[in-house]
């Protein structure tokens, strides 16, 4: 099971808000609504759900099914004031639904804490509720609708025999960019991680996805994450801290392998198990989201290495880019027509061996940029590498730019001091003044 605590923190984020306002919006047409929602998270959602609705004028109702001591239809006739008919156990429900004490919306949860007598009598009130209610809206009355928010993915073949539930699921509700906002709330303020923030923030967010207790649980060992082997290995202490190995050891994840076609709503079949586990979920940046310290309990080192090389490259082909087009301008500016020779036949060098120029998305008509290959040649040419060069530093610098650039575009990673230092490094040949 997924223990999330951050979900007051998520709740007003753009995709959260999104999947309630639909939630909303169908209770309020009066569609009965099964949610299957991590336990945890129960309490946290029902209360800003309902909120929510009661903004919006209507009267809404919270149900523990293990707290109630009598019986389904008992409990609603006392909620509704019905107490005056002789043959209270023959009341029908849509004497219920019509009685103006009637909520509008009526939270349940609970379902698997109760004994299984007491659940078959609570599976036959919900259908003859889902009978009555489909048709109640339509003759006038308010609408009623119940909200059942479970966890248990085996009960739901039981309550949803009665056709009528529409099924949601915590399923696709939190992207990777608000994965980074939380990941940003819990570095602040945090001395033992502030130096190797921007190498934190650069893989937290992509190897934890949706899993925002796996987030927090790698910031707490932050400082033990030097490079890949030390990050799968302490993956592997998460993922049987929490249980996954015996599941890990079943699963074949070949056989998920390329599922681009899975509904971005609700998990398979197949996956139900492992979603109540918290192992699998979905995302729009990856789709089918197994989680990292699975994967790793799994030996897939695969995916978490191609989810490292994301968020490094996510976070420093910007700033190696920036580094090389400001360098160029200044280079331009400095030596103007020498330095656009230069660039000339380093494009023209590009095009004989590769067929076309390597320069981006610059206008370079002017001959005024080129790679980092070309900015070493120059800065080479003009002795910038030499030792006694007070520039001697720009040349090492863009030196590992061109290398980190280099393993990053073949797939490889950095350990966190190549990361740090290849940072650095941008940042340096930005601010370099000629």
């Amino acid at each position: 099971m997924s223990n999330i605590k951050y979900f007051s923190g998520i709740e007003n984020m753009p995709t959260p808000l999104l999947r309630m306002d639909s939630l909303i919006n169908r209770l309020i047409d009066g569609k009965n609504t099964i949610y299957m929602v991590y336990r945890s998270m129960i309490h946290s959602l029902s209360q800003k759900v309902a909120g929510l609705c009661e903004e919006k004028g209507f009267y809404v109702h919270f149900c523990n099914m293990s707290d109630i001591d009598e019986k389904p239809r008992q409990y609603f006739l006392k909620l509704t004031n019905i107490t005056n008919d002789s043959l209270l156990e023959t009341v029908p429900v849509n004497k219920i639904l019509s009685s103006p004490d009637c909520p509008n919306i009526i939270f349940l949860h609970g379902v698997e804490d109760i004994d299984s007598d007491n659940r078959k009598l609570w599976i036959s009130f919900l259908n003859e509720w889902l009978r009555h209610s489909k048709n109640y809206g339509c003759h006038g009355g308010d609408k009623r609708a119940l909200l059942l928010l479970m966890e248990d993915t085996s009960f739901l073949a039981q309550i949803c025999g009665e056709p009528g539930w529409d099924v949601n699921w915590y399923w696709n509700w939190i992207s990777n960019t608000e994965t980074s906002m939380v990941l940003l709330c819990l570095l602040l303020g945090n001395h033992s991680t502030e130096r190797w923030k921007p190498w934190l923030e650069a893989i937290l967010s992509e190897l934890a996805g949706p899993d925002l207790n796996l987030l927090e649980w790698l910031c707490q060992f932050s400082t033990q994450m030097t490079d890949r082997d030390t990050i799968e290995k302490l993956l592997c202490k998460y993922a049987n801290e929490k249980g996954f190995l015996p599941e890990a050891a079943k699963v074949d994840l070949k056989k998920y392998r390329g599922m681009a076609e899975t509904d971005d709503s609700a998990p398979p079949e197949n996956l139900y198990r492992l979603w109540e586990m918290g192992i699998v979920n979905y995302t729009q940046e990856e789709g089918l989201f197994f989680n990292s310290a699975f994967l790793a309990a799994t030996g897939d080192i695969t995916t978490i290495q191609h989810r490292l090389w994301r968020g490094m490259t996510r976070y420093l082909l910007p700033i190696i880019d920036q580094a090389r087009i400001s360098l160029c301008t200044a280079l331009n500016r400095r030596y103007m027509g020498e330095w656009k020779a230069h660039c000339k036949r380093e494009k023209e060098y590009d095009e004989k061996r590769y067929g076309n120029s390597c320069v981006g998305l610059e206008d370079d008509r002017e001959s005024s940029f080129t790679e980092l290959r070309g900015l070493l040649n120059f800065l080479g040419q003009k002795g910038y590498a030499y030792v006694s060069s007070r520039y001697s530093r720009l040349y090492d610098e863009v030196k590992r730019l061109k290398d980190s650039r280099n393993v990053l575009a073949h797939g490889g990673l950095l350990d966190r001091e190549g990361f740090m230092e290849t940072l650095e490094a941008g940042l340096y040949v930005q601010r370099c003044n000629l």
